[in-house]
């Protein structure tokens, strides 16, 4: 392919891309994942649409596509998460602190941290890329694989070592085993219903019981949505680089969320401040997209339901350095989609009635919910719902709820 073709091909499909990718961030229970299932699915179709335009090379193409979406969306999402507490697998621990910076009068700053953070994971991880690739084909990925166990049970520990007393490393514990417990339940034995609607899973009801209502329910007692200031990100880019290492964990190690990794890799700080959380989170969101594409590359090992279609597009023979194009146009349109997105939100709900707006989100949720998984989806909710006022109740982190994604991961490898 020649230079000019290249460019043009990586501006396009970044593009269509991108625009998939804003959508599915901002509507709240739409995940990549989903489009690009749907991409897949019309793969055929559009194959022989785009085959006279890209000169054979549609499945490069529609790869780019699902790239720069997986990217955009992992900037984008962190929108619905701070000003409507619906949570996305990679920034469930977003919610509270960026309800609270809400709820001060800063959820810009909230959201412009996100975005500081994601751009500088998406930046650094993609100046790695290429020698990651080669170390992963060298041998690093054996490693990997190896270590995949004792990798996921270090985690664990460090969650429960994190607390300061005995009490509530105790507490946390014990919540890590029953949201690991509920979500194997979930993810394992329920993992194939859907919704009235025959699409959906249990993953939305589940992460917006655990994370979202709990704090949406407990601002309930606030009179209004305060004055919303645009202020500047009060970070710089630490914060990203540090999400950077966690980003490759979760690139590499199935079922190790954003959020469990940042929460470890924030033991490492004593500054504690929300918007340096809010921006190591969204990196490491966005570097894994880039971890996800090399451990493909590398390994033909699929993280994420966005590289099994790549995988599946591209027969195997994925076009690395045309992909990592797409994925930095995506962070450019993911970066400025974001404050934007931002912007518009924060205009609008200054002086909203908090009971109100909170009571019509959390209707919302519920019918989301059900749309995701039926009767089911609605029980899970009611449980995760319980489940997540918890944390609070005991005075501890919600990081500990993480066990919902990482203890599947963990009994997966050992059964």
């Amino acid at each position: 392919m020649d230079p000019g073709n290249f460019l043009l091909m990586v501006v396009l499909s970044s593009a269509l891309g991108s625009s998939i990718g804003v959508f599915t961030g901002l509507v709240p229970g739409i995940h990549v994942n989903t489009a690009a299932a749907a991409l897949l699915t019309a793969y055929p179709a559009m194959d022989a649409l785009l085959s006279p335009v890209t000169g054979g090379n549609s499945p490069a193409f529609i790869a780019a596509v699902i790239v720069s979406a997986a990217t955009v969306h992992s900037f984008v999402d962190y929108v619905p998460s701070v000003f409507m507490g619906a949570p996305d697998a990679d920034d469930s621990l977003v919610v509270l602190p960026g309800h609270r910076l809400l709820m001060e009068g800063r959820g810009m700053a909230a959201v412009r941290a996100s975005a500081v953070g994601s751009l500088a994971g998406c930046v650094c991880s993609l100046a790695l890329a290429m020698p990651l690739a080669k170390a992963m084909e060298a041998g690093l990925s054996d490693l990997i694989a190896r270590v995949t166990v004792a990798a996921l049970a270090i985690i664990m520990v460090a969650l429960v070592c994190k607390e300061r007393t005995l009490r509530d490393a105790a507490c946390t514990a014990m919540l890590l085993g029953a949201s690991g417990l509920f979500g194997w339940v979930c993810l394992t034995k329920y993992g194939d219903a859907t919704g009235p609607m025959g699409f959906g899973n249990m993953l939305f009801p589940m992460l917006t019981g655990l994370f979202g209502l709990p704090a949406l329910v407990d601002s309930m007692g606030n009179p209004e949505i305060p004055v919303q200031r645009d202020e500047g990100a009060g970070v710089g880019l630490l914060p990203g680089i540090k999400g950077v290492v966690a980003g490759s964990v979760t690139g590499w190690f199935p079922g190790v969320t954003a959020s469990a990794c940042a929460a470890v890799s924030s033991m490492a700080s004593e500054n504690r401040d929300a918007e340096e959380y809010i921006s190591t989170v969204s990196s490491v969101g966005t570097a894994s997209v880039v971890f996800a594409l090399i451990t493909l590359i590398s390994t033909g090992r699929q993280r994420s339901g966005a590289m099994v279609a790549v995988a599946d597009v591209t027969g195997g023979n994925v076009p690395f350095t045309f992909l990592l194009g797409a994925v930095a146009c995506g962070a450019v349109v993911g970066f400025f989609a974001t404050v934007a997105a931002g912007r518009f939100v924060s205009n609008r709900v200054s002086g909203v009635d908090m009971r109100k707006f909170n009571a019509v989100v959390i209707a919302a949720l519920v019918a989301m919910a059900f749309a995701s998984g039926g009767l089911l989806g609605l029980a899970v909710l009611a449980v995760a719902a319980a489940l997540g006022t918890l944390p609070l109740a005991l005075g501890v982190g919600r990081v500990a709820l993480s066990g919902s994604l990482i203890v599947p991961a963990f009994m997966a490898y050992l059964f």
